[in-house]
């Protein structure tokens, strides 16, 4: 589970490095992408590993602060450019209704508009551990709901927000007069993933773009060190502490954190660096995610609710529940399925997970004579 975590991850260096250096290259900034990446991994695991714990919560706070307002100035400013009613027009005259109904839309559909529903809603807010982690230091369970209670406003700005941007971005460059689409050409088939900060570099004034640049980076910060964190204290804790004996020591916990912290980063430089997938940043991030969660909710879920659950049927779920990897781009080609969506690949992934608690639980059962 914490492989598909880690995974899930991979390209987060490389769309932040990419983001930024589109941005500021609108403004005749040029910065090579890779040498971001590697400055970027190396102050954000400094950071991580001299912070802990302190490190997520205080950026955290100052992300939520300075995101927001950066991405407000972001569209105030450009609604000028471009209004609401504009954008509307453009996206019906070059859309039609696909634009605005996405089961009409032939690239989405009833099975991703519901994927999206379990992977970017439930799955994000309950058992994703990155979100959990906050949580769980938290003592009195009352200020637990209201920390979620707060956040949900910022789970859905986060998802709104970058949107409309990226509506804007569309409009902004097939408007006649506004976006010079040479820049965006030039980019070729990377142009939807640095259409947006084109237009921000390009629209935007220096003194409004290095603020937005100060707040993404801030954003940047913030995600890093709670998946570095996250997922290096999980392996320390439940895989190097029952090895090695070390689940009590809390030197040994720490030392062994910080350690995987850094070859955690070391792998997220490496994949940034060398994965040349076909599908979408979103999809890529579903479809990893899916490796964690289609067996996670159901252990979850049959944890809870299922008496006649036991280890190996847990085991078996973990196990089918890993074939969501199927669906990433490299590996669909390999077996010839490129034509299967994630969506298919993750909920078929969960049905198997499924399937393998309760065999695998009906098995043991049976085998100890348990009723």
């Amino acid at each position: 589970m914490a492989l598909g975590g880690i995974l899930n991850m991979g390209l987060f260096l490389k769309v932040a490095s990419s983001f930024l250096s589109a941005m500021l290259s609108a403004k005749g900034i040029a910065l090579s992408v890779d040498l971001l990446m590697i400055a970027l991994i190396l102050v954000s695991v400094a950071y991580t590993c001299y912070g802990g714990m302190r490190s997520v919560i205080i950026t955290d706070i100052f992300q939520f602060v300075l995101l927001a307002a950066g991405l407000l100035i972001a569209v105030y400013y450009l609604t000028d450019i471009i209004s609401f009613d504009r954008a509307v027009e453009v996206v019906a005259a070059q859309k039609g209704g696909s634009g605005f109904d996405p089961i009409a839309n032939e690239n989405f559909g009833p099975a991703y508009a519901l994927w999206m529903v379990l992977v970017a809603g439930v799955v994000s807010a309950a058992i994703w551990p990155t979100a959990l982690t906050r949580a769980l230091c938290i003592k009195k369970e009352e200020t637990v709901s209201r920390a979620y209670l707060i956040a949900s406003v910022i789970f859905l700005s986060r998802m709104v927000l970058p949107a409309f941007l990226g509506v804007l971005a569309f409009c902004y460059f097939t408007l006649p007069g506004l976006g010079p689409t040479d820049i965006l050409a030039a980019h070729g088939s990377d142009s939807d993933l640095v259409a947006t900060p084109l237009m921000l570099g390009h629209a935007m004034p220096g003194i409004l773009l290095a603020f937005l640049a100060v707040a993404m980076f801030a954003s940047f910060m913030s995600t890093q060190d709670s998946y570095l964190f996250c997922w290096a204290s999980i392996l320390s804790r439940d895989v190097l502490g029952p090895v090695f004996g070390t689940v009590d020591n809390e030197r040994a916990q720490k030392l062994g954190t910080r350690i995987l912290i850094a070859i955690i980063a070391l792998y997220e430089l490496y994949w940034g660096l060398i994965y040349e997938g076909r599908e979408d940043v979103w999809d890529y991030l579903a479809v990893s995610g899916s490796i964690y969660f289609c067996s996670g909710v159901v252990l979850l879920t049959g944890g809870l609710y299922w008496k006649g659950a036991t280890r190996r049927g847990a085991l078996w779920a973990l196990i089918l529940g890993f074939t969501a990897i199927l669906g990433l781009a490299p590996l669909k080609a390999a077996i010839g399925l490129e034509s299967v969506s994630g969506p298919v690949f993750g909920f078929t992934a969960i049905g198997l997970s499924a399937l393998g608690l309760v065999l695998g639980s009906l098995s043991e059962r049976r085998q100890g004579g348990l009723p």
